[in-house]
């Protein structure tokens, strides 16, 4: 089980045993409380804190004129439990044609996300 240290804003705290609606407060509380939950998982899972780039966390700039959202190289996987996979993957956040937001995950580095993406696009036109 993890642990977590969570603080809690004397506001939170103020509003919750002073303010004219506890219902508000507990809304508060459990929304801080769950966020900084959610933070510390997301760091845990990514092995890096917010913002922090790491040698496993590497990302290209978007490429918004282009659809490209997000170039990133990853490991699926959980190092804690032993099924982080050993190769680098990338994953590239686009648009298909109809503007849907995609995710595509591949292990091809030699072709731009413009030229992936432009691929996944074509691919599904024909089909």
């Amino acid at each position: 089980m993890a642990q977590y240290k969570i603080t809690v804003d004397s506001k939170v705290l103020h509003q919750l045993f002073l303010g004219n609606s506890q219902d508000e407060g507990m809304q508060a509380l459990l929304e801080s409380v769950l966020n900084q939950i959610l933070d510390a998982q997301v760091t845990e899972q990514l092995g890096a804190e917010r913002y922090e780039r790491t040698d496993e966390r590497k990302a290209q700039a978007p490429d918004l004129e282009n659809n490209i959202f997000l170039d990133q190289e990853v490991h699926l996987g959980n190092a804690q439990n032993g099924t982080k996979m050993t190769h680098t993957l990338r994953l590239i956040k686009t648009k298909d044609s109809e503007g849907n937001v995609v995710i595509l995950i591949t292990n091809c580095f030699d072709m731009s996300a413009k030229e992936i993406g432009d691929l996944y696009r074509y691919r599904w036109k024909i089909e």
